[in-house]
């Protein structure tokens, strides 16, 4: 019988007497390790993300009726336990979103990652190109098919046509697993209807469809479509001021601070707000239906299946502020970033207007894309303002306590852009504008951000900082107050407020 020791790999043949090369040992398993990591980083698919995130017979999402009390905006939403996040079950109909361009977030099917589109703009700036937003892995991230669609007369006559798309991380992630992107599709002259994002280049349809039909989840072969937003864009926008919020989430409910951050920008001269909801309370979500019926408020679905903190940034906040940068990029002439804890006071002046006349009179105005605005605390553990007695508690008027030292500009700052000169938003900066075109840092004599919030590192050790008394808010509390108390007043009864 041939000994079996011929059949061993001689590295075996080592182990004897000897003993075994603990050196030699440790580089063999260095090497299996590291081959082990890079094959799961290759072949392992996530299985949730090639599974379609639409399941039903028949309707256009899966639905789930539960109780009123937690209804929001465009349907309901559940705890999913399996992944620790709240999805959303119900989503208006794709033909509806379709036309009215307020679409959910869509998955992209087939891709090895998860890979979410949310909407689409035509950007004619630099070259001819549909700019998707969208949420993908951070590193090294897919490039799918953009496939777009063309309609004529809103027939089922529709004819596509597949392009390679380039995908751009969008530079504030804090290197988690996934980030915010923005998908490049370049596109001839003529404008697409709609566009279809596509793993392996498949069309969406296995027929032609009209936009004006019902849209059954079956026929979304890659799990998305999206209408060309910005396809007609006016000669002049038909808002001054606008107002940007990051997404709503945690069933938010504050409702007198919610009026208040309405009204008094609307004092200050914004005309419309724009949010996104993951999930509020039952009081802000009927405020925000009663100004969405004056047409002040605009809210789009935010259910993104990416987990928010561990595996995105704040519910992939960095998407919102950029879609809505995009979407009002023809409709408003400026617009305002900003966090419902936070307003932007002009010092010399009383409306943003008037302040940013005051500016213009010191820069050039058609260099100027942002204008940037140092942030100030006013700590929540501050004590209330004892000079003031009001019916209601107003946060701008009761906290005018706070912290001495600014933060400087691009730290916790926040800023007033001119859309259309913007490529690239971020939370406290713009990070890349139109060439030419560049921020002016605004001196906090001439206005800065009152940003009333709890101490950052949690505890109150934030009151022992050295402390100023700034009451610039106090201009406005006469007809603040006068605003909010007639807007509790007429929808108070409606929505129930709870003074």
């Amino acid at each position: 019988m041939v000994s079996r020791k011929r059949f061993l790999p001689r590295v075996l043949r080592r182990v004897g007497n000897r003993g075994i090369d603990s050196s030699f040992l440790f580089v063999i398993a260095f090497f299996f390790i590291f081959c082990t990591v890079i094959s799961l980083e290759i072949f392992l698919v996530d299985k949730k993300s090639i599974q379609p995130d639409i399941q039903d017979s028949g309707t256009m999402f899966r639905k789930r009726v539960i109780s009123e009390e937690k209804k929001g905006f465009f349907g309901s939403f559940l705890s999913n336990e399996q992944d620790g996040i709240e999805m959303d079950l119900e989503f208006p109909d794709i033909g509806d979103c379709l036309e009215t361009g307020l679409c959910p977030w869509q998955p992209v099917k087939g891709m090895r990652a998860k890979f979410y589109v949310f909407s689409a703009y035509v950007d004619l700036r630099k070259k001819s190109t549909i700019k998707i937003i969208g949420a993908t892995k951070t590193k090294y991230p897919e490039k799918p098919i953009c496939l777009f669609g063309f309609q004529k007369n809103s027939t089922f006559d529709t004819q596509w046509k597949a392009v390679q798309s380039n995908v751009k991380v969008i530079r504030e992630n804090w290197n988690l697993k996934y980030s915010a992107v923005f998908i490049y599709c370049p596109m001839s002259n003529e404008i697409p209807d709609f566009v279809s994002i596509s793993s392996n280049g498949s069309l969406p349809f296995s027929r032609s469809f009209s936009s004006t039909e019902s849209i059954d989840p079956k026929t979304l072969v890659n799990g998305n479509i999206l209408p060309i937003l910005n396809r007609n864009p006016p000669a002049t926008t038909s808002e001054l001021l606008g107002v940007c919020v990051k997404p709503f989430h945690f069933e938010w409910n504050q409702a007198i601070n919610l009026l208040e951050f309405l009204e008094l920008h609307k004092l200050l001269g914004v005309t419309h707000f724009t949010f996104y909801n993951n999930s509020v309370g039952h009081e802000v979500d009927c405020i925000l239906r009663e100004y969405m019926k004056k047409g002040e408020v605009t809210m789009l679905p935010w259910k993104l299946n990416i987990i928010s903190q561990k595996q995105i940034r704040t519910e992939g906040l960095f998407a919102s502020l950029n879609d809505c940068v995009y979407r009002n990029m023809f409709k408003s002439e400026y617009l305002l970033l900003i966090d419902l804890d936070e307003f932007i006071l002009p010092h010399m002046n009383n409306t943003y207007m008037e302040m940013l006349d005051f500016l213009h009179t010191k820069s050039k105005k058609e260099k100027i894309g942002a204008y940037s605005f140092q942030n100030g605390f006013f700590y929540q553990q501050f004590p209330r303002d004892t000079s003031v007695n009001l019916p209601i508690d107003l946060l701008t008027q009761i906290k005018t306590q706070r912290r001495k030292k600014l933060h400087p500009h691009k730290q916790r700052s926040k800023y007033i852009c001119k859309p259309n000169f913007i490529q690239e938003a971020g939370n406290h900066f713009i990070w890349e504008f139109e060439a030419g075109k560049g921020t002016v840092q605004v001196p906090p004599d001439v206005g800065y951000l009152h940003h009333y919030r709890v101490c950052e590192f949690g505890g109150d050790d934030c009151v022992k900082e050295e402390s100023m008394i700034d009451r610039t808010a106090h201009k406005y509390q006469s007809e603040l107050l006068k605003s909010v108390l007639a807007a509790i007043d007429d929808i108070g009864s409606v929505c129930k407020l709870k003074l």
